[in-house]
């Protein structure tokens, strides 16, 4: 009996340790939405090594805005992409981001693109906008006016705020039907990459 209830209490311990190692994300977030980033970052980085997905987002953005710690371009790409790797869309969106203009990796549009499309999938709106961008320039993916409609489409239904109307100024009516019947195929969650497979 005596050794059961040793082990017991030593598994507590153990399990208690542990607690006092990994940070806390609440208490982080809100440390850094009061600029105190030297808090937010004590936080974060045992979460963001431990897995925790929001924290290794706020990693990488840490180290992108020179909040809290140096700008450090390997980190940065580093933190960004165990979230992006994870599913997690706006690290998605951000990895899309740094390959568009080789901040911290090299200028890759169609791993951009790549990055792009799995957080549009997730229906990461600044992801889509950046795809439609790709799409009408035909940068890292072939260029394709219609799909670039479709994803801005989307883009602006999410958040009108989003995106430039300029872009499809020298499409046909045909063009805008054929984009309109595009994004209401990809408006299902999880579509967006298959749907532009098959084109």
């Amino acid at each position: 009996m005596l050794k059961l209830v040793t082990s017991v209490l030593f598994v507590i311990l153990l399990g208690l340790s542990g607690c006092h190692r990994k940070g806390n994300f609440d208490a982080g977030l809100q440390a850094y939405e009061r600029n105190d980033y030297p808090a937010a970052l004590k936080e974060f980085k045992p979460l963001a090594e431990s897995g925790h997905v929001e924290a290794q987002y706020y990693m990488g953005h840490m180290y992108l805005t020179s909040k809290g710690v140096p700008v450090d371009d390997v980190q940065m790409v580093r933190w960004f992409r165990k979230a992006a790797e994870q599913g997690h869309a706006k690290s998605q969106s951000r990895l899309g981001e740094l390959y568009v203009y080789g901040s911290g990796v090299r200028t890759n549009f169609a791993e951009a693109a790549n990055w792009f499309l799995k957080a549009a999938d997730q229906g990461d709106v600044d992801a889509l906008v950046s795809l439609a961008y790709l799409y009408d320039a035909g940068t890292g993916v072939k260029k394709d006016q219609e799909a670039s409609f479709a994803l801005y489409s989307l883009a602006r239904s999410r958040d009108p705020s989003k995106g430039d109307e300029t872009l499809f100024s020298k499409m046909t009516a045909e063009q805008f039907a054929a984009g309109q019947a595009l994004a209401d195929r990809m408006s299902a969650p999880g579509t967006i990459s298959k749907v532009l497979a098959q084109r």
